[in-house]
């Protein structure tokens, strides 16, 4: 008979109707601490700096036992009081504007939401309680026994629907099957008086946390295989940075207990992954807002973080000790999958106070690459008096070789929409910005540094894309955020470094190292007040350092020198491996080059696979199989 019927998913009117059954009002619902409590404190309560993961004035939040520990200081009784919410510390400080002691929480944030309060006040006058007891029939695991539990059942059972948060649960009769009796001992319970379904035992709930439970295997799949483990990023073959997840047991073994590549971590003694210690793990970083010089924020092939329910259960795979088997009991599996990335890239949020750039989508074919230029003027003009930029944002799609803001210099514009590749006379019509090899990147000045543009400032987006293995065409495109400073709070100005090396010749089968020196033609031609020859005239900060070579490019390096010779001894400023992740490096405090100081960059190549022993060499040049040697950077002359 119930398989005739096309039941709802939720108890409802509608489905005591259809069983000609009376509906019985059901109490609140319960609140969870994982699901309901805990997301409003990692939000709201300091993330890395305040009572999430560190105490203080007696309060940590980091966790449910952290929290029931927590005695206030000023209060000298515990923050929460299971059942009495008005009697407890937390109420106190989240609700009044004057409370008993100190200032009213989030610290000189705006006050919690009356509904955000409502749950944490729910919670307590439920018991503050981690969990709750389960008994059989319920079905969907809301700890509330009720018509819903048979629908989901039945539902299940006829009509394809979702499976049962746990078996133990929708066995109501405990006979080791799910079937329609079960839904009938539910019903007969709630209606017609019969006998109530029986609670757990401690090894069953333990069987069936564990099903929803959170776990590195989880991790794995739902967020590095889906978002890091690309044939361009950590994959086996690929591992960027040293890093490979190709695998569970690779990923394990490459991120617990290992010591990061970048120098900025490495030199903070950070891991990877530091067992029990979220704020000693690298990984955290990345995957938020990582420091100065501690590279771009991760996933990389996205232009959104992750979101804060998923750092937040990583976060607590690390507290619990980073188990490779097993689950993290009381902890919620990660509910979304990052999806893979899209052909069409999502566009980032505008910035409030700054412009949005966007590059339109363009195809590059199958077993070709296609390098395209597309001018865009005056995106300053409602800004009389210029702006000046603190930051720059780069997002675009995947498998892209380079892209490149260029400020337009030329006195004559471009043709409108995209331009096929215009390389032979860039150096007179554009003057670099900022570049990525990455699908993210982020370029941010230090407090009072900032680029100035005036308002007539018009710019020339340049992307380059490789599709020479593919057998399906490509989508390219890209987005730039500028984001703008407070004029009065910015005192210098900084310019781009952009110095090419030229003189790049290597015969076939041969490796090949060729320098160049800093502040170099091009970097005099864009800035005469600099200097050249490889001697800056007057004193100058460096903020940054990167590199840019194509694939025959096996190390890149930087030097100081003193009056075009390397001083003694010998000091190196930068060092770069990977020719298509190459190391962005930021001085904090800024390099300073004295007058007659410079910098000599080298550049070796192997061309290691030429199509036969009496090809051309390779030379500088714009494509895949051109090679170039660049210097890339900031500087400010004082």
């Amino acid at each position: 008979m119930f398989g005739l019927l096309r039941l709802p998913a939720a108890g409802s009117l509608a489905v005591c109707t259809v069983l000609l059954l009376p509906c019985v009002s059901l109490a609140h619902e319960l609140v969870f601490f994982e699901k309901d409590v805990k997301p409003i404190l990692q939000k709201s309560c300091g993330g890395m700096g305040c009572h999430i993961g560190e105490e203080t004035n007696g309060v940590e939040m980091t966790t449910y036992d952290k929290i029931m520990a927590s005695v206030g200081l000023q209060y000298e009784k515990p923050i929460v009081v299971p059942g009495k919410p008005e009697e407890s510390p937390i109420i106190d400080k989240l609700t009044n504007a004057t409370p008993k002691f100190g200032k009213q929480m989030p610290y000189e944030l705006d006050p919690l939401p009356a509904a955000d309060v409502d749950v944490i006040r729910d919670w307590i006058a439920d018991g503050a309680r981690k969990a709750h007891v389960s008994t059989r029939g319920d079905a969907n695991k809301d700890d509330v026994l009720n018509i819903t539990d048979s629908v989901v059942i039945l539902n299940y059972l006829f009509l394809g629907g979702e499976a049962p948060a746990c078996d133990l649960l929708a066995d109501s009769d405990g006979d080791a099957a799910v079937n329609i009796t079960d839904a009938v001992v539910v019903l007969n319970y709630l209606f017609l008086g019969g006998p109530a379904p029986a609670a757990l035992s401690e090894a069953e709930q333990r069987t069936c946390d564990g099903e929803g439970e959170l776990s590195f295997t989880s991790i794995y799949e739902k967020v590095f295989a889906t978002s890091c483990a690309f044939s361009s990023c950590h994959s086996t073959e690929r591992h960027k940075g040293g890093l490979a997840l190709g695998s569970r047991e690779e990923a394990y073994e490459a991120l617990v207990g290992i010591a990061p590549v970048n120098e900025v971590a490495l030199a903070a003694d950070l891991l990877r992954v530091d067992p029990g210690k979220p704020e000693n793990s690298f990984l955290l970083k990345k995957l938020g807002v990582p420091g100065p010089g501690e590279g771009n924020r991760m996933p990389a092939n996205s232009s959104q973080p992750l979101s804060e329910a998923t750092v937040s259960a990583i976060r607590e795979w690390i507290l619990a000790g980073a188990p490779l088997e097993g689950t993290i009991r009381g902890v919620p599996d990660i509910s979304e999958e990052s999806p893979p990335p899209p052909g069409r890239i999502s566009q980032p949020p505008v910035p409030e106070n700054g412009v949005q750039l966007h590059l339109p989508s363009f195809t590059i074919g199958s077993r070709a690459e296609r390098e395209i230029f597309y001018f865009i003027d005056k995106p300053f003009a409602a800004y009389p008096d210029g702006v000046t930029v603190k930051r720059i944002d780069i997002h675009m799609s995947e498998e892209s070789h380079h892209f490149i803001l260029y400020q337009w210099i030329a006195a004559s514009k471009p043709p409108a929409g995209i331009r096929e590749s215009s390389f032979a006379n860039f150096l007179t019509s554009q003057r670099f910005i900022a570049s990525s090899q990455q699908s993210f990147f982020s370029q941010s000045f230090p407090d009072g540094v900032g680029l100035k543009f005036t308002k007539d400032a018009s710019f020339d987006l340049n992307s380059h894309y490789i599709n020479l293995s593919g057998t399906e065409p490509l989508t390219g495109e890209v987005y730039v955020n500028i984001f703008f400073a407070d004029p009065a709070e910015v005192t210098t100005f900084t310019k781009p470094i952009f110095d090419i090396n030229p003189l790049i010749n290597v015969p076939p089968n041969q490796t090949r190292t060729v320098q160049w020196l800093f502040p170099g033609v091009t970097s005099t031609q864009a800035d005469p007040t600099l200097g050249s020859n490889g001697r800056v005239t007057k004193e100058t900060h460096i903020y940054a350092l990167g590199s840019h070579m194509h694939r025959h490019g096996v190390r890149f390096q930087a030097f100081l020198t003193q009056n075009g010779v390397d001083v003694n001894p010998k000091q190196q400023l930068y060092d770069n491996v990977d020719w298509d992740d190459p190391v962005y490096k930021v001085f904090e405090p800024p390099l300073i080059l004295k007058p007659g100081q410079g910098i000599r960059f080298t550049t070796t190549f192997t061309y290691d696979d030429p199509p036969n022993d009496n090809a051309p060499p390779l030379t500088f040049g714009p494509t895949s199989e051109d090679e170039m040697s660049i210097l890339l950077g900031y500087y400010a002359v004082k």
